[in-house]
């Protein structure tokens, strides 16, 4: 997508605050895309001159000995690979555009949005940019060369964090549109069994270094007039009984006959996903989503909020639908993902 294009051409008014912040944080996660790119590219471009260093040389040595080989020294053919830092950066910009997207239902009040959303916005697009300079600068400390191993965990997480913080502050805009009255905002408090936990990095089961970089994400609830759960999402994370189950497979239509949204998966189903595994060792692990795990995170909307991001870290991840809470799952740690009773780990 090229951006200048987009606003010198129109295509969006200047004074749509929501939408311009929105764009300008994607373009960020592009760039960020395109450097890592050009760091592999150098890197595959260093690892290929020195082969074929090593092939020439070879050669030589075959000529002196008088035992020319009729031997093609064939250089490495270029692989297009997605790599998990480029998985992460991808679907970071793609669940930032998808968040967006599904609140512009509301109209242009939504792309205008006001001054707090969009300071949030900005907000976050300036930390992801403070961060990923300050991994790159920590890299040429070090000496690295050229940027060539800079520290991909980090600027996974950083990209993570900026993700969830650009999601939670499209949520508090719209939730702002829905109920424009003065209100109380109750922060979202985690169980006492885990504490204040800041942040994923301070978890015991942390997903990579360079956590000192990352700021952390907003705890900010929805309005008080709209549930986070629907009181059968939340029945369901705190009893392990099949009563809902039951009573939502006995209909036949997906509906919750509490809220009236519907569930688009059979009673007995599951959803599939793997692990990266890219800070546990590359060991790749699949998991079964159980229908059990998005009922306990249904919204009254039709929308979820993943569980796992609200008992462990006390922060709000909200998803479009069913597939896209299971991709987000991938973010979690297999011990995460393990110590739900309603994800199920295949041997």
């Amino acid at each position: 997508m090229n951006l200048a294009n987009f606003f010198e051409g129109g295509g969006l008014k200047s004074h749509y605050n929501i939408a311009r912040a929105v764009y300008t944080t994607l373009g960020c996660f592009t760039q960020a895309h395109e450097l890592y790119k050009r760091v592999k590219q150098g890197k595959a471009d260093r690892e290929r001159n020195k082969e074929s260093s090593k092939s020439r040389s070879r050669s030589t040595e075959d000529r002196k000995n008088g035992r020319r080989r009729n031997q093609d020294y064939d250089e490495p053919r270029s692989i297009v690979v997605v790599s998990p830092l480029g998985r992460t950066l991808q679907e970071s910009e793609a669940a930032i555009y998808s968040a967006y997207g599904n609140h512009r239902r509301l109209g242009d009040r939504f792309e205008i949005g006001d001054s707090i959303g969009y300071t949030e916005l900005l907000e976050q697009k300036v930390r992801f940019q403070q961060n990923v300079i300050k991994i790159l600068q920590d890299a040429a400390a070090s000496g690295r060369s050229s940027y060539g191993q800079i520290d991909t965990a980090a600027l996974a997480r950083a990209s993570e964090i900026a993700r969830e913080g650009s999601i939670e502050a499209l949520n508090r805009q719209y939730y702002r549109l829905l109920d424009p009255g003065p209100r109380t905002r109750a922060i979202l408090a985690p169980p006492s069994s885990y504490g204040d936990i800041p942040s994923r990095s301070h978890s015991s089961s942390t997903r990579g270094a360079g956590s000192e970089y990352l700021s952390e994400a907003s705890r900010y609830p929805p309005s008080n007039r709209t549930l986070l759960f629907c009181p059968h999402g939340s029945m369901l994370q705190q009893s392990f009984d099949a009563a809902v189950i039951d009573l939502f497979a006995s209909h036949g239509s997906h509906r919750c006959d509490e809220c009236n949204a519907v569930i688009r998966m059979e009673p007995n189903a599951a959803l599939r996903i793997c692990t990266s595994g890219r800070n546990e060792g590359y060991e790749r692990r699949k998991f079964h989503i159980l229908t059990k795990f998005f009922l306990k995170c249904h919204r009254p909307c039709s929308e979820f909020a993943c569980a796992l991001c609200c008992r462990i870290y006390g922060v709000i991840t909200i998803r479009p639908d069913e597939e896209s809470l299971a991709r987000h799952l991938r973010d979690h740690s297999s011990q995460e993902l393990s110590g739900d009773i309603d994800i199920e780990e295949l041997s």
